[in-house]
């Protein structure tokens, strides 16, 4: 072996370790994971119907949160959505489309919100408001309304309502299902319609501030995103059920959203879009003018969930980027690091 191709093979090592990031942990008591999030030095996993809280020290189960149910501080859901949950530094929120509970960060229960006949998408403290989503019908079409909430829950002004692409009587419903999720922090509220391309941002009383428009390239629905969207379908506990008739609704854009998911931490934007090169997702990140800072490719992120509140498995902090591996062989789930600045 020449010394040319010896420091081929170390370099491309090198970088295949840097893409495949480091193993922490296993977190053996994970059955099925499918939203993350790192705060105060404790991960926060959520599984199935529950929320499970780990050390970040030693990756030793401190507690959970949640309990399927019908009565006090339990709750029910819906196959296509899906438990959320939303991690504040000082409290917890756990909800199913028609009912919050809020916990502090020892686990206590602190309160729970109905919100029937609605559907509630997800709820974000700002201040001691929330920024909540929720959805209606109106006229057989699904309409998505972003509200301020006082402490309460109790809505006080609307800030932004879309009418969604799922329609009964147009009998269409896009796949990827679509619809307007919020982020915040204490001084702004981010808005993020996926059917649009740029980002609404207001002040905590719900009064509009300039938006933010990035530099970004359309994304054109490749066949291998079709294939992944019609194994997603055939594997759904509801949508494989469907008459063919049904089925005949739902449809793929040719053009795809850039918005997947996103994180606000410190001045940064880390947007997720749709776009892939294998099983690695494009994730911009950019300040708050919407200046492009970094664009990168990382792992851990193209497991395809149809569900109206956009969910992740990965967390950003410090500079470094954690993420959740399902590891099938061994029928477990690990905790993977990466450097990314």
């Amino acid at each position: 072996m020449t010394k040319h191709t010896a420091a081929f093979l170390i370099a491309l090592i090198l970088v295949s370790s840097s893409l495949l990031g480091e193993k922490l942990a296993v977190l053996p008591e994970v059955n099925n994971a499918n939203m993350m999030d790192i705060s105060s030095s404790e991960l926060y996993i959520m599984d199935n119907e529950q929320i499970k809280v780990y050390s970040m020290k030693d990756y030793t189960l401190l507690r959970k949160l949640g309990k399927r149910g019908e009565g006090p501080g339990e709750l029910l859901t819906l196959p296509d959505a899906p438990f959320t949950m939303t991690v504040h530094e000082k409290k917890v929120i756990l909800n199913s489309v028609y009912k919050a509970i809020i916990y502090d960060k020892s686990g206590k229960m602190i309160k729970e919100v109905k919100f029937a006949p609605f559907w509630l998408v997800e709820a974000n403290p700002i201040g001691k408001n929330y920024a909540a989503t929720k959805t209606k019908w109106i006229d057989r079409t699904l309409h998505a309304c972003t509200w301020i909430l006082d402490p309460g829950m109790k809505e006080i002004k609307k800030i932004y309502e879309t009418d969604l692409p799922t329609s009964y009587k147009k009998k269409k419903s896009p796949i990827p299902l679509l619809c307007t999720f919020a982020r915040c922090t204490g001084e702004r509220i981010f808005l993020f319609d996926q059917q649009k391309d740029t980002i609404k941002v207001f002040d905590p009383q719900g009064n509009p501030l300039p938006d933010i428009k990035f530099p970004y390239e359309p994304i054109i629905t490749t066949d291998a995103f079709r294939e992944k969207v019609n194994y997603a379908i055939k594997t759904h506990p509801v949508y494989k059920h469907l008459p063919p008739e049904l089925m005949k609704r739902f449809y793929t854009p040719d053009v795809l959203p850039v918005f997947r998911e996103c994180r606000v931490i410190g001045d940064r934007l880390y947007i997720q879009t749709y776009r892939q090169k294998g099983d690695l997702s494009e994730f911009l990140f950019i300040d708050f003018s919407g200046k492009l800072i970094k664009k990168l490719f990382l792992p851990g992120t193209d497991r395809l969930q149809l569900r109206l509140n956009p969910a992740s498995t990965y967390d950003f902090q410090n500079g470094r980027y954690y993420y959740l591996v399902e590891d099938l062989d061994e029928e477990q789930w690990e905790l993977h690091v990466m450097n990314v600045d």
